[in-house]
């Protein structure tokens, strides 16, 4: 085969994450001033005086860099801050500068949350966010900042509810396979800072919430919970999500209680304002522009994909073959993978087929989920990834006899997928080759949910570490016409 130099889809990956430092979500957008105390939002002209300084806590995947970024700008200005980050981030070299520069300026850091679940850590760190806001004034200015993350790195269970309990819902809930925004309902329903009740114990302090989103579509009310925005969910919206799912003999009688007598907390506060620094789309743009100044036919398919993590794989895997003219359902295979908006793929797919541009890539964003059923170990990102390459195996040997060369990859923009080291994998068209020389099923670790162990036995995870954001999940699917 003929191969050129050109970005990889774990190079486009890489691109991605370069799009969302601090510098590149928060400079020029974000206009924090010292001299005459004061902080000006240039999103929409919006200034707050700062006459008894700041305060600044945050809690994600996220905060760290924009808690850097704004200890920066404002140093002495900012009376005293906590940030609640994830376990394990101070043991990267790369972040300690972060946390340096962070503590200089009064704002404490405190890990908790292994594996994304809440723990005794976040809850310490959540109390002592809870005890630093809970007593000021009008005059007084608190920054928020809330990332992807957020949710497990602020548990405070409402009264009456220990950590344990509410854990316990959280994991039965995901492994039954909940979306994040049923997930975040109950949360907030069981928590004493999230739906509002955070920005409720800030009042009358004046609450500015910088935000990075994790969410399809951006809906602030589910970001971390909304613990700075006014819930509106319908108060037996928790209950009925855990009568959905068939879990009320499992969980304790006093969560049944809280959630049967949850009421609703529609209190708007004129003091409090919010803005999204960042999400999946910046990110997709960013790379699109990239594979288009290489001179590839590039096209955003969609950034809001979700749905079962294998049927979405499966699903790339047939747009493969669509593309490659060996199946012609291509509309029903758009429409599997939720896409709205189909002319200009349509238009991209039509020019690749039949013009001499060589490369074809096809960018994603969203977030997907896993019905956990089998033992093993393994997140959405490495499932979808397996399931694509089960698909695509069985006609790769056609595919390269019409003269292409095929590579997909999905990954974690926070570079952690479900409770694993790895941000999620990638295949090409030799990976399946190798499982084969090691005597490995691929069929065998999907059904067991061990899609980690089979990536790793094969050298295909994408690892990239704590990442410093979160944006949700990226997709890249590569073809490339070769000469055979």
């Amino acid at each position: 085969m003929e191969r050129t130099q050109s970005t990889s889809c774990t190079g486009f990956f890489q691109k991605s994450l370069e799009s969302l430092t601090p510098e590149s979500l928060l400079e020029g957008r974000l206009h924090l001033e010292k001299t005459d105390q004061s902080i000006n939002i240039r999103m929409d002209g919006s200034t707050f005086d700062m006459e008894n300084g700041c305060y600044v806590v945050g809690f994600g995947k996220a905060v760290l860099g924009l808690g850097a970024f704004i200890a920066n700008k404002l140093g002495s200005s900012i009376n005293s801050g906590v940030l609640s980050i994830p376990w394990g981030t101070s043991e990267n070299e790369e972040y300690k500068d972060l946390i340096d520069v962070c503590q200089a300026a009064n704002i404490g850091i405190l890990e908790g949350a292994k594996d994304n679940l809440p723990d005794e850590h976040s809850y310490n760190a959540a109390k002592a966010i809870v005890n630093m806001v809970s007593n000021l004034s009008e005059t007084d200015v608190v920054i928020v900042l809330i990332s992807g993350g957020g949710s497990a790195l602020l548990p405070f269970p409402v009264e009456g509810v220990s950590l344990e309990a509410k854990l316990k819902v959280v994991r039965l809930l995901s492994r039954a396979g909940a979306s994040i925004t049923e997930l975040n309902t109950v949360r907030k329903a069981l928590s004493g800072v999230k739906g509002g009740k955070l920005a409720n114990m800030i009042h009358p302090a004046k609450v500015i919430s910088l935000v990075l989103s994790d969410i399809i579509g951006d809906p602030l009310d589910f970001i971390a919970s909304g613990p700075t925005v006014t819930n509106t969910d319908d108060p037996q919206a928790a209950f009925n999500i855990i009568q959905k799912y068939s879990l009320l003999q499992d969980i304790t009688a006093n969560i049944v209680k809280v959630l049967s007598r949850n009421k609703k907390n529609a209190k708007e506060l004129d003091s409090s304002v919010i803005y999204v620094v960042g999400n999946n789309e910046k990110a997709l743009q960013h790379i699109h522009s990239s594979a288009q100044k290489e001179g590839m036919i590039s096209s955003i398919m969609s950034k809001e994909i979700s749905g079962e993590a294998r049927d979405i794989g499966k699903a790339f895997a047939n747009l493969v073959l669509c593309i490659c003219s060996l199946n012609n359902n291509l509309e029903e295979v758009l429409q599997v993978l939720g896409i709205k908006s189909v002319q200009n793929i349509q238009y991209d797919i039509a020019a690749f087929k039949t013009g001499e541009n060589k490369t074809l890539v096809l960018f994603g964003g969203g977030e997907t989920t896993v019905t956990v059923k089998g033992s093993g170990k393994g997140g959405r990102n490495q499932e979808m990834v397996l399931s694509f390459g089960i698909a695509l195996d069985a006609v790769k040997s056609k595919l390269v006899e019409l003269g292409f060369e095929v590579e997909f990859l999905s990954c974690g923009t926070d570079g952690i997928d479900g409770p694993t080291d790895a941000a999620g994998a990638v295949w090409d068209m030799d990976c399946f080759d190798r499982a084969k020389d090691l005597q490995l099923d691929p069929h065998d670790f999907l059904e067991k949910n061990d899609s980690y162990n089979f990536w790793n036995k094969i050298g295909c995870l994408v690892k990239t570490g704590h990442t410093g954001t979160n944006v949700m999940d990226i997709q890249v699917l590569k073809i490339r016409k070769i000469s055979k």
